[in-house]
């Protein structure tokens, strides 16, 4: 098992004469009426980390509350309080428009079905990031060029072929990287980063890297580590910081 360290971090680079949306777009699908905080919080890691362009599609009143809290996140807005099947041609269309697409941080599965997210993950070319509840909601399903980001519950889920065939990001107090050739570990961060909402700070980061076009393993090495050392840095001058803090260090 290989130890991520500062020497495996490659960030994008920026174009000089870059124009709106050269530097990728991010599509987020999440959010229900019990969780307006994790696509928001997906939404500003994707930003903090150099992505140009972040949507999210989300409940009404969700994506409403998404507005107040940044100008910088646009957002389309579903009727009802949860995602279902009856925005599934709404989130197909928007799915073909997106660099990447992340699926998941508070989502819900009470709603939103196993065939619903099934379906989406047919659509556009991009890649696909799924957090959270999103990863509940794929058991059965043959997966390629994803990536998952699974707590140690969740990973328990997972069968060996999504295992084998995708990257894993296995969040934990050292979290592990699942590759198809190779296993990394990543020792950054600090015990305070359990708390709710650094998992969807780290799919953010995940998918605006992936957006920027680096390749999926690449993008989970960057994500781990870095999100870590900011979680160090926050930790030095608070040791009580919250999920939201980790954004300004990024």
């Amino acid at each position: 098992m290989k130890t991520i360290t500062k020497k495996e971090i490659r960030l994008p680079r920026k174009k000089t004469d870059a124009k709106k949306g050269d530097a990728g777009r991010v599509l987020i699908i999440s959010g229900s009426e019990y969780y307006v905080g994790a696509p928001f919080l997906a939404a500003m890691a994707a930003l903090r980390t150099g992505c140009d362009w972040v949507t999210v599609a989300a409940p009404e009143k969700v994506a409403w509350a998404i507005n107040t809290m940044s100008p910088d996140i646009i957002t389309i807005k579903l009727k009802g309080t949860h995602i279902t099947n009856a925005h599934r041609t709404t989130l197909q269309d928007l799915i073909k428009k997106h660099d990447a697409i992340l699926i998941g941080p508070g989502i819900g599965t009470k709603n939103t079905t196993s065939y619903l997210i099934k379906n989406l993950l047919k659509y556009g070319k991009a890649p696909f990031v799924l957090d959270a509840d999103a990863i509940k909601l794929i058991q059965g399903t043959t997966l390629k060029d994803t990536v998952l980001t699974p707590n140690q519950n969740e990973f328990k889920l997972l069968t060996a072929d999504p295992i084998k065939n995708n990257i894993i990001i296995q969040k934990g107090p050292i979290d592990i990287i699942h590759t198809p050739l190779t296993l990394y570990k990543n020792t950054t961060g600090v015990p305070r980063m359990a708390i709710a909402g650094t998992g969807d700070v780290l799919a953010g980061c995940v998918a605006s890297w992936v957006a920027q076009g680096l390749n999926q393993e690449q993008a989970a090495i960057n994500a781990v580590y870095l999100v870590g050392k900011a979680g160090e840095e926050a930790a030095k001058d608070d040791s009580r910081f919250i999920a939201s803090d980790i954004l300004y260090y990024l």
